[in-house]
Formats: C-alpha cells, structure tokens, sequence
C-alpha cells in the first residue's frame, strides 16, 4: 500500500506492506466484531488483495484534492 501527500513542493510518499496494514487495522478496529473479523479472515483478504493487483495492476482506493492544491492519493 501506498500513501502520497503532495502540497506544492511538499511532497511525502509512504510504503507499507499489506499484511502491516490489515494488522494494524485489526488492532485499532473500534468494534470488537470489526477486529475479529480483520484478525480471523487477514490471510484470505491479503490473497484476494495481490489477485485483484496482479489482474488490474495499480488499484487507487483514495484520491482527494483540495481547492488549494494539496492531494492525497491512497493506492495498492
């Protein structure tokens, strides 16, 4: 997963792995169904996740850009 955050010449780019990601999601998920469920089904999610990226490539899930130039853009 990709994280990039451009301001004008500010620019900040983070790479995390997936199987980081879904953990940190199951831990810090507010409802406890909600963390189960992350925890339990983490391995099928990060193989549907690389399928769906090896078939369509680079997958964008957040791409906002405010009227003053500054965009984020999350992708996997």
């Amino acid at each position: 997963m990709k994280i990039a955050i451009r301001d004008g010449k500010f620019r900040l780019s983070l790479r995390l792995p997936l199987r980081f990601v879904l953990w940190v999601l199951g831990k810090a998920g507010d409802g406890e169904m909600l963390s189960r469920f992350l925890r339990e089904n983490r391995g099928e999610m990060r193989r549907i996740i690389r399928e769906a990226r090896r078939t369509h490539g680079r997958l964008e899930l957040v791409h906002v850009e405010s009227a003053d130039g500054k965009e984020v853009i999350i992708t996997l």
